[in-house]
């Protein structure tokens, strides 16, 4: 089956040409033509490569304007990419950190008929007031302030009309797309479209279930519950769904609002090392963090409180990950390239060959570059994305949380410096760092650790003796499979698979004409300008398919 079989509805038929005629024209004509897309659209795609433009654009610059001109779906897409710093190159990821997710406020009809089905009931008998000009509009949803009967403020977050089909339709191109990269250009294998895809399908799935983000920030609150330095929203429970989210309004000025901030007389420097102690008690306490920390999301309250909100991107570490974590950040803000290296190593997902050595001294080499430099001048996030991508260079897969993490703490830092421009996050980072792998050496967590393995130890003896009979079992009665897994062969079998049709093609293109031929000398049957009707037929057949023989040959650039 071709790979793109999985495009099937007249709906997705019609998103694809667009998405044809976006790639042409913004220079990925190469990529359409390698897809073989023009084989299943083949007017439409020699119709659009006139749009297609030679531009002095950067491959970053080109896909985001790719993006943004695509849509949401689109736009989110690349917004993933920039937090998979370990596949995606760092002038790309810059790149794609620009871009904006514009797009129109939906009327307040639509919103009327969105809370009305999702709540049963209008939102005049909800509300006290119902303010319809949108706080902020997304791609997927938009916010309005509201009251509720109580005289509680709140905020209203109703998601986008007929945005879950929209998204459904391009994750399919994009799946489609993805295929056919890792089936025509294998070198695009490196960056795991498929999985990449797949990914996101999933992290699109969960924002478009607001109860999803509703729990993550219920459980930010319980976190923080008492913290003299956080503030998180509360979560109105009977009155969120799958489309509608009613939270706690909290008004607070931006950290990104330096008149408000002066105009309220904060400490901005408190305010930088407030917000990283908290990303950083997240990330080493809880191991639960808010992965998306922009400063839209960052508010200050008039008490010095800083208010986190949007928890609909979030990260999860689990202890080991979290240790090997600690051991890396104290590595490299010790400059410590082997140590780095070593946990790296351990982090990796899959256990395949690599060359370590090389790996150590070009990691060593990106490390040591930052050596004599002041650790306040020192972008944290931007050497642990810089340290993933050169393990990705070396086919070493790291955990996705482990990428995000990275990502956020760029983000995190970005802020701070914006606050403060002394900002030291190296030095936060490492003494929280510190803190946590010391602790992995207290009595409780030897002795927990200890249990841990007795437990698999005793799991393990009292499995063993079942699973060696069975295999025994298997090797006596001649049913043990051996399975070998190839790797490199998908190209030479695809194109094996092409010749011999056109080899097929050929024969039945020659016996079309030694049968045309015969009829023909035969001198039987109906005439059409003195030639016999049926070998007439059959020479006009033969050219046709020959020259379609000729022009797929000619279109694959392989004579």
């Amino acid at each position: 089956m071709r790979y793109y079989a999985l495009i099937k509805r007249r709906d997705e038929l019609a998103r694809l040409r667009q998405v044809m005629a976006v790639l042409l024209r913004h220079g990925f004509g190469y990529v359409v033509y390698a897809l073989r897309l023009g084989e299943h659209l083949p007017f439409v795609s020699r119709a659009l490569k006139r749009f297609e433009e030679d531009r002095p654009l950067t491959l970053g610059e080109r896909l985001r304007l790719t993006f943004e001109e695509l849509g949401p779906t689109f736009v989110k897409f690349g917004q993933l990419l920039c937090n998979r710093a370990d596949i995606i190159p760092p002038d790309v990821v810059r790149e794609l950190t620009r871009l904006q997710d514009r797009v129109p406020p939906f009327p307040p009809e639509q919103v009327r008929r969105t809370i009305l089905e999702e709540l049963r009931r209008p939102p005049e008998e909800i509300f006290g007031e119902f303010d319809p000009s949108p706080l902020a509009a997304a791609s997927v949803a938009q916010v309005h302030r509201a009251t509720l009967r109580s005289g509680e403020r709140v905020v209203v977050k109703v998601q986008r009309p007929g945005v879950q089909r929209q998204m459904a339709v391009d994750l399919n191109i994009l799946q489609m797309l993805a295929h056919g990269l890792e089936r025509y250009l294998p070198d695009s294998r490196a960056f795991a479209p498929v999985e990449l895809v797949r990914f996101f399908r999933k992290t699109v799935g969960r924002e478009l279930d607001f109860v999803v983000e509703a729990r993550s920030t219920a459980r930010f609150g319980r976190n923080f519950a008492g913290d003299p330095d956080l503030c998180v929203p509360a979560v109105h429970w009977p009155l969120t769904t799958a489309r509608v989210l009613v939270m706690e309004d909290i008004e607070g000025v931006r950290v990104d609002d330096e008149k408000g901030l002066e105009a309220m007389g904060v400490d901005r420097r408190g305010v930088a090392m407030k917000g990283a102690r908290a990303f950083l008690r997240q990330v080493f306490e809880f191991r639960f963090f808010h992965a998306d920390p922009h400063p839209g999301n960052f508010s200050v309250l008039p008490d010095g409180r800083i208010a986190l909100v949007d928890f609909g991107m979030v990260g999860r570490l689990d202890g080991e990950l979290l240790e090997e974590l600690a051991h890396v950040v104290l590595a490299i803000s010790e400059f410590d390239a082997a140590r780095a290296a070593r946990h790296l190593l351990r982090l990796r997902v899959a256990d395949e060959d690599i060359d370590e050595m090389s790996f150590r001294s070009e990691l060593a080499y990106m490390i040591e570059s930052y050596a004599g430099r002041p650790l306040k001048d020192i972008d944290l996030g931007q050497v642990l994305n810089e340290t993933i991508f050169v393990a990705t260079r070396f086919q070493i897969t790291l955990p996705p949380d482990f990428v995000l993490l990275g990502k956020a703490l760029v983000t995190m830092e970005a802020v701070g410096r914006r606050l403060d421009p002394d900002f030291d996050m190296v030095a936060v980072a490492r003494g929280y760092a510190r803190r946590y792998a010391l602790s992995r050496f207290g009595p409780a967590a030897v002795k927990r650790r200890f249990e841990e393995m007795a437990s698999d130890m005793v799991y393990l003896l009292r499995e063993l003796p079942g699973d060696l009979q069975l295999i025994f079992r298997k090797v006596t009665t001649g049913r043990l499979k051996i399975e070998f897994q190839h790797r490199g062969l998908d190209t030479f079998i695809m194109e094996m698979d092409r010749s011999s049709n056109r080899i097929a093609f050929g024969l039945v293109v020659a016996a079309l004409i030694v049968g045309s031929s015969v009829v023909t000398l035969s001198d039987r049957g109906p005439h059409i300008l003195g030639v016999p009707l049926l070998g007439l037929a059959g020479f006009v057949l033969t050219a046709l398919l020959g020259l379609r023989l000729i022009f797929g040959i000619m279109r694959s650039g392989k004579l």
